[in-house]
């Protein structure tokens, strides 16, 4: 993706939006991509992001490098919203488990609606609809919609809207306790809760050591009380590398950090005792 603002995506995606959907004279219907059936909403940003295969997660799928699609292991998706990387992973890696962690409602019951249009996957999908935290507390809205049409209150730099969530959370620790497969990657998606994520998976991390994807957005950071510095100590001290969506080290973290003032952008964390070539 080009490296422009959240808000002038959602501003040329609500135009594209809408002359789609002049098109197509509707805007819900069921589609494939890549052998996979998604039932969008063209009003929908990751619904359009699906339909015109323009999702920002298409690098991730490079990490199978590192990773053999036939092992026995597990894979976790966190705010797995509709399922765009849940059920790629499970096509992807043959013989992965997948968790899919959805804290709201409304995209949890889109997440599950996708899952069901494919039979050969969903039979190892795990969908969960809680809030991800290493804290006893409970979220009550997450957002997790960006209706490109609407007249709903949205964020002020990434547009999303607020969406009700289960209201129960849990940590990513207790979520694994009882799992016997190997944990081989955690995808992070989840607008400014980073920090919180990790620290709920830390006993796992320190354990598995696996590799993880997120999406750094030092924007949202304040909103939700801490601060990027805190979060590369955090990743510093468990034992994380930053690494590029090329599979680079990128060694001046803080710096590129700081210019993310209206946007985000993927990263790799790599364990130190890991060899990346």
């Amino acid at each position: 993706m080009f490296d422009i603002s959240t808000s002038t995506k959602i501003y040329l995606a609500t135009i594209l939006s809408k002359l789609l959907i002049y098109l197509f004279q509707r805007k819900n219907f069921v589609i494939s991509r890549n052998g996979i059936k998604y039932n969008i909403d063209l009003e929908e940003g990751i619904d359009l992001g699906i339909f015109l295969s323009l999702k920002n997660e298409k690098k991730l799928f490079n990490v199978k490098k590192y990773i053999d699609t036939n092992e026995k292991s597990t894979i976790i998706d966190i705010g797995a919203n509709v399922g765009s990387v849940s059920l790629p992973l499970a096509q992807n890696f043959n013989n992965a488990q997948i968790y899919s962690i959805e804290p709201t409602i409304y995209a949890f019951k889109k997440l599950k609606q996708n899952i069901n249009l494919n039979n050969k996957l969903k039979k190892r999908i795990k969908t969960f609809n809680f809030f991800c935290t290493y804290k006893n507390k409970k979220i009550k809205f997450v957002h997790s919609s960006w209706k490109l049409i609407s007249n709903e209150k949205k964020h002020g730099i990434h547009k999303g809207i607020l969406k009700k969530t289960s209201n129960r959370s849990i940590s990513i620790d207790s979520l694994l306790k009882k799992n016997k497969k190997r944990v081989r990657l955690i995808k992070i998606d989840v607008d400014g809760y980073e920090l919180e994520v990790l620290k709920s998976a830390e006993k796992t991390l320190k354990k598995e050591k696996p590799i993880i994807y997120f999406e750094l957005a030092p924007y949202l950071y304040k909103e939700m009380g801490y601060t990027v510095d805190q979060l590369i100590r955090y990743v510093k001290k468990i034992g994380y590398i930053f690494y590029d969506e090329n599979f680079k080290p990128v060694l001046d973290i803080k710096s590129v950090s700081s210019k993310l003032t209206d946007r985000s952008q993927n990263y790799f964390l790599f364990h130190n005792s890991f060899l990346v070539i």
